[in-house]
């Protein structure tokens, strides 16, 4: 579970880039770096995460 808290924590930090503060402490240079590394690798599992159509994959089908 550990691991799960670094990436929501990088997930939030590259989504809101702006934030200066996050879960009570102050959010570093090398914080914002790794976040948006994070964002670089991640960007595809982070689309298909927020419901955007992937390319790799053909729609699903409307239901009735």
């Amino acid at each position: 579970q550990e691991e799960e808290e670094g990436v929501s924590y990088f997930y939030v930090l590259a989504a809101l880039p702006q934030l200066t503060s996050l879960d009570f402490s102050a959010v570093t240079r090398q914080d914002r770096a790794t976040a948006a590394a994070w964002k670089s690798m991640n960007a595809k599992a982070v689309a298909g995460a927020r419901g955007s159509p992937r390319r790799d994959r053909p729609p699903s089908p409307a239901r009735a």
